[in-house]
């Protein structure tokens, strides 16, 4: 098993008052904040703008470990959904996932 880090990106944009806060605070439209949670790909642009607004934030505190076994490290674990390691409250998102992984 290897340990790799995990954006939890639904936590960091609530942290920061949502979609519409960081759009105010960024200039940037609500939209990009919207693809992050969609895609769950951060832009590193938007993301520059996000700590420059917020100089205060430490983004190591968004970052998650999560284990990962060694064959299917980077293909075939689906985004944001290998064990979890850490405790924390499950996002909506994984909420989600579970129940539907569970009724399949």
């Amino acid at each position: 098993m290897s340990i790799q880090y995990r954006l939890n990106i639904h936590r960091l944009i609530r942290d920061l008052g949502g979609p519409s806060a960081l759009a105010r605070s960024t200039g940037h439209p609500r939209t990009s904040f919207y693809r992050w949670l969609k895609s769950e790909v951060v832009t590193s642009r938007v993301l520059e703008d996000v700590k420059t607004a917020f100089p205060d934030i430490d983004l190591n505190f968004y970052f998650e470990p999560i284990e990962v076994r060694s064959a299917v490290a980077h293909s075939c674990v689906d985004k944001g959904m290998a064990p979890r390691t850490i405790e924390r409250p499950l996002s909506r998102a994984e909420q989600n996932h579970i129940k539907s992984y569970h009724e399949e």
